[in-house]
């Protein structure tokens, strides 16, 4: 028997809130008009739309997830049209003087999983932080297996890359 919606939004509501934030990290911060509230609230409103037409046996957690990663992808395609259209360039930001202490460390991880591609960086996200399978990830990212765990492994790449620089 599948959950009631109200069950979905319940149980979903924060995870797919904090996976939204983490997806949008850079793009947050360079745009005041995006709010992962509302973009959470456009996740649930589309799954409630579309919530009669799905089967009773359906990875509802997946689908979900899928629904807000659409949703982050055209919100982010929407801001790069607007910039272009607005022809604004981002400023370049300067590293900062690097030390090493753990709190350092945490937020140049973060920096570089910000600038990682959008499809990378939500990859490693769905696998790393919401500890999906990698048939959940190609599911959600609407790619195959092999290019979730190709996804994964080139965001890994970057970062060793861009943390062995420092």
């Amino acid at each position: 028997m599948a959950p009631r919606f109200e069950e979905l939004l319940d149980r979903h509501h924060d995870e797919l809130f904090a996976y939204l934030w983490r997806l949008l990290g850079k793009a947050r911060q360079s745009d005041v008009s995006l709010d992962v509230e509302d973009l959470t609230q456009e996740v649930f409103t589309r799954a409630y739309q579309a919530f009669p037409s799905l089967r009773d046996h359906s990875n509802h957690r997946a689908w979900l997830y899928k629904i807000a990663t659409n949703c982050a992808f055209t919100k982010l395609r929407q801001m790069r049209s607007r910039r272009a259209k607005m022809r604004a360039l981002e400023p370049l930001a300067e590293a900062d003087a690097y030390s090493s202490t753990d709190e350092d460390i945490a937020g140049r991880v973060r920096d570089v999983v910000n600038e990682l591609p959008v499809k990378q960086r939500a990859c490693l996200t769905l696998r790393y932080l919401e500890e999906l399978e990698y048939s959940e990830i190609a599911e959600i990212v609407g790619c195959t297996d092999e290019s979730a765990r190709a996804n994964v492994y080139q965001a890994i790449r970057s970062l060793r890359r861009a943390l062995k620089e420092e």
